[in-house]
């Protein structure tokens, strides 16, 4: 499906690396308990806050800092001729968060299919299946191509010393400037996990000692029907599931992405629900799986029906480089706009002047400086 696909990012990591394979059989058991924290409540309440001031309907975008980038159908401001078009090439564009200064970064005839920013936002990576993960410098506009041998999905952390990443059997990590280890090995496996979600990255805590994932593994030894979210530690603590949707109906089940908050104090997190992907929508949640509040309430679609198609859903979302915002693209019956809202959901507010095409089919969204 093709919202799936923006969910890894890259890193070159040496030709003893090769491309991430896909996940599927096996035991599926992490290296933990079963699952045993507590259940936490997925009662969709919104947030209760008592106002002391009255804030305008909408945001000021003009002075939010950042650099948005997104993997989309076309950076252009007509929407394509034939919209869905899987013969397509994606582009991947960046603009300000007021919808301004937007522009095509990748290369003439690239297929991109993921994008990350480095953690100071001066470069971006996408990873083309046919040219490998191609680093663009946006001062200067320049592309420096590794080959497609040296790639593997990853999260940065928040020094920047760090990836995070899925491959073969679990998640790894590696010195980003690519250095062996303490141990002289060229990676570190810290969850071992062969049902983690290859296609979405380990998601850093801001102290950096622990991650959000997504994994289909129980926690005993089986597999579960769709992903749920986990914690996990550098240190090789065994992994905490913190979501348990095996008996959800409804929008509030079955992750699809999730990105932990600058501030350590939340997880944004788009599920699929129950029946799969036939809704897409935006939550908020604590840490430990807590106080899940709904910051979108699309409506349901059918099976065959793209969660792009279907009204008042998100599919994509990140956080502000402070934490402040969050960035998502939300349907409007046939159409898709960009929108930020504080991070508790209040003032949504659509980037009216940003490309009519940049909406019109989405794959992936990143928010950093820049």
């Amino acid at each position: 499906m093709a919202i799936r696909r923006g969910g890894i990012g890259v890193v070159a990591l040496g030709a003893s690396l090769v491309l991430a394979a896909c996940g599927g059989g096996g035991s599926g058991a992490p290296a933990t308990t079963a699952f045993t924290t507590t259940e936490p409540s997925f009662s969709t309440v919104p947030a209760t806050t008592q106002a002391t001031t009255t804030l305008p309907a909408t945001l000021s975008l003009a002075h939010l800092p950042g650099m948005i980038a997104m993997i989309t159908t076309t950076c252009g401001p007509d929407l394509p001729p034939v919209p869905h078009d899987p013969a397509r090439r994606p582009v991947v564009c960046t603009v300000r968060p007021d919808g301004s200064s937007a522009k095509v970064v990748s290369l003439p005839g690239a297929d991109p299919d993921v994008v990350v920013f480095n953690r100071d936002g001066a470069t971006l990576q996408y990873f083309d299946p046919y040219e490998g993960v191609v680093v663009v410098d946006l001062a200067s506009g320049q592309q420096q191509v590794l080959t497609p041998s040296e790639a593997a999905p990853f999260g940065v952390s928040p020094d920047g010393s760090l990836y995070a990443f899925h491959h073969l059997d679990g998640i790894f990590v590696a010195n980003s400037d690519l250095t062996p280890m303490p141990d002289g090995s060229d990676m570190r496996q810290v969850v071992v996990d062969d049902l983690a979600d290859y296609e979405v990255p380990p998601s850093w805590s801001p102290d950096g000692h622990q991650f959000a994932y997504l994994s289909r593994s129980d926690g005993a030894g089986g597999e579960l029907e769709c992903s749920e979210v986990w914690i996990g530690s550098t240190d090789g603590t065994p992994p905490v599931r913190i979501t348990d949707t095996t008996e959800v109906e409804g929008p509030a089940a079955c992750a699809a992405s999730v990105r932990w908050s600058p501030d350590g104090a939340h997880l944004l997190v788009i599920f699929a629900g129950r029946p799969e992907w036939q809704w897409s929508n935006a939550y908020l949640m604590n840490p430990d799986g807590s106080g899940l509040t709904a910051l979108t309430e699309g409506e349901q679609g059918q099976s065959d029906h793209y969660p792009f198609l279907l009204a008042g859903s998100a599919h994509v979302a990140d956080w502000s480089p402070d934490g402040a915002q969050i960035a998502l693209v939300i349907t409007d019956d046939q159409s898709a706009g960009l929108y930020i809202a504080n991070a508790d959901g209040s003032q949504l507010t659509r980037v009216t002047d940003a490309p009519a095409g940049l909406t019109a089919e989405v794959y992936a969204l990143a928010w950093s400086l820049g």
